[in-house]
């Protein structure tokens, strides 16, 4: 317990002595603060901002180094504005402003003055050049793609292609160099001995002219005849034309090099579409030919008698297109291009008639055929007798006759059967006999000749009598 106490007594001692030390101590520590404020150096400001080629910002690649012969200090400029700031004990500074690919710019005898701000801009001059430019066609329109390529000699410097409004920027040493401007489809230009100088820009525009060829074809229907009047549109490479084809199917145009979608119409076809049709030589035509396929029908068939029997020269008609075809050897007939619909369709041959009624799809051939058939005939044929004198024996005296016979059947009819006669003497009349041929008769003892013909449907003539009595052909 009393070792307790007396542990005390002694903390509580050096507690004291060091509460007496702090309070000695701190005024004078005041003190000194006060008096280094009062008596501390004076200092200004420098700023400026650091441009490069053309006003760019340069920005932190950029360094400026500020020195007093004994002393160095370094700002870095934003990034962003290329602006720089430094706080410097007022004094006389020699300042060197420095960046990669630039030259380094010295300033000499810069005074910083006390609370005040020395401004200091430094543009920087590049080591190299650039040469930009648009590239353009015939019409000023861009050509984005182009390639432009820089060169000495055979060495090649550097290749560019141009953006989407047709601008190229490039860097290059300084030097005399050759730039060739090319693009797909049109003729490449070269520009020689464009001098290239350090921190200096070069302005180089080019205008391209398009290469032409010739896209050339014909154009052909379904059976390869040529199409008169077929629409050719032709559409890419920034162009869209028509034309249309000549007698002879033929289509001919020129274009520029490139690609293209070329589409075929024709009246009554179906249209055809050909893409990537690809212009490529000024030299050498691009042909393109072009077959479509009727969007038309057909009608086909064959016309025969009641026995099957093929009928040539029969004649098969469209009343409702004023259309007539004649049957071939075959019996066979066809109409085409024929627009989908309906139609009746006539078979004709001599007396014999018959119709069909047909229905016409695209790109299709109906078949009907005809079946022709003999109509009962009605109609008897028709004879008539011929009447030659045979030389008289006396030379006066007309003794005999030749008589001839000829019947015919109306267009269209079955035809003459045969060919009746009989002849009436002083002995009364004959026998019903068949015609064969020329026969000759007695003028004296002959009175009449009745005479009929029949055909082959059963139609009988009436008879025709010649009277000898009263032909004034006996003596």
């Amino acid at each position: 317990m009393g070792n307790f106490i007396q542990s005390r007594t002694i903390l509580k001692g050096f507690i004291l002595m060091l509460a007496i030390i702090v309070g000695v101590l701190a005024p004078l520590q005041q003190a000194e603060v006060q008096a280094h404020s009062s008596s501390g150096s004076s200092s200004g400001y420098l700023k400026g901002t650091v441009t490069g080629f053309q006003g760019a910002i340069i920005g932190s690649d950029a360094k400026v180094t500020i020195t007093d012969g004994k002393k160095y200090w370094v700002a870095e400029p934003s990034a962003k504005s290329g602006d720089y700031e430094l706080t410097l004990p007022t004094g006389t500074y020699t300042v060197a402003v420095s960046a990669t690919n630039y030259a380094t710019q010295t300033f000499s005898n810069v005074k910083i003055t006390n609370k005040n701000t020395t401004k200091l801009d430094a543009a920087l001059a590049w080591k190299y050049g650039q040469v930009s430019g648009t590239v353009t066609n015939e019409s000023k329109q861009p050509i984005e793609g182009a390639k432009v390529v820089v060169t000495i000699g055979s060495k090649t410097y550097a290749s560019f292609d141009t953006n989407r409004i047709g601008k190229y920027a490039i860097t290059l040493s300084p030097g005399t160099y050759t730039l060739t401007v090319s693009a797909s489809g049109y003729t490449a230009k070269v520009s020689s001995n464009v001098r290239i100088e350090g921190n200096k820009a070069v302005t180089l525009d080019t205008q391209l002219v398009k290469q032409t060829g010739t896209l050339t074809g014909k154009v052909t229907g379904t059976s390869s005849a040529a199409l008169k009047n077929a629409t050719v549109s032709i559409t890419g490479n920034g162009q869209s034309l028509t034309l249309k084809t000549g007698a002879d199917g033929v289509y001919s145009t020129k274009l520029s090099l490139g690609v293209y979608t070329v589409e075929f119409q024709a009246v009554d076809y179906s249209s055809k579409k050909v893409t990537n049709v690809k212009v490529e030589s000024s030299s050498k035509a691009t042909t393109l030919n072009a077959q479509l396929t009727s969007i038309l029908g057909a009608i086909s068939g064959k016309v025969t008698d009641g026995n099957g029997k093929a009928i040539a020269g029969a004649t098969v008609t469209l009343p409702e297109l004023g259309l007539t075809a004649t049957t071939d050897k075959d019996g066979k007939y066809a109409f085409y291009g024929i627009k989908p619909g309906k139609y009746k369709v006539e078979f004709n041959y001599g007396a014999m008639k018959s119709s069909a009624s047909v229905q016409v799809n695209a790109c299709n051939t109906s078949y009907v055929n005809g079946k022709l058939t003999v109509p009962k005939e009605t109609v008897a044929p028709k004879t008539t007798a011929g009447l030659t004198p045979v030389k008289p024996e006396d030379g006066i005296h007309i003794t005999q006759l030749t008589v001839t016979l000829e019947a015919a059947d109306n267009v269209g009819g079955s035809g003459v059967n045969a060919i009746k006669y009989r002849i009436y003497t002083s002995k009364g009349w004959t026998q019903w006999m068949t015609y064969t041929g020329p026969f000759t008769v007695s003028a004296s003892n002959t009175y009449k000749i009745e005479y009929l013909s029949t055909d082959k449907a059963g139609n009988q003539e009436k008879s025709h009598t010649i009277d000898f009595q009263n032909c004034g052909c006996s003596n």
